[in-house]
């Protein structure tokens, strides 16, 4: 805290008036990386663990796994433009893996059997 002496708009007599100032970290040298656990501790990004979720899914259910690649997809854009302050690039790539992978065994050999069966 500092204080500081201002003029009473009232009476015109100096009165002290202590000031809270923010704490301000000092910078740091050029070339050093940012604190552990200040990347440790970004929270996750809910498109990345919705990617993540509907990725599995989509191993059992083929129709998640298109909104499954777009959640992945949305939430990589957002987590590079956050300059990390946003988590979650690895639940958004597994996300991604495993969709695209469930949608190619869909399409590769799911589609094909329910077409045989169907005529």
């Amino acid at each position: 805290m500092v204080s500081e002496f201002i003029e009473c708009p009232t009476c015109n007599e100096m009165i002290e008036v202590l000031i809270r100032r923010p704490r301000v970290e000092p910078p740091q040298p050029p070339g050093t990386a940012p604190h552990p656990l200040a990347l440790a501790f970004a929270p996750t990004s809910g498109l990345a663990i919705s990617s993540l979720v509907l990725g599995i899914l989509s191993v059992f259910l083929c129709i998640t796994a298109i909104p499954g690649v777009i959640c992945g997809h949305f939430s990589l854009r957002c987590i590079r433009k956050s300059d990390g302050r946003l988590g979650g690039k690895g639940m958004a790539i597994a996300g991604l893996v495993i969709a695209y992978v469930a949608l190619a065994l869909w399409l590769g050999i799911g589609l094909p059997l329910f077409l045989s069966h169907a005529t």
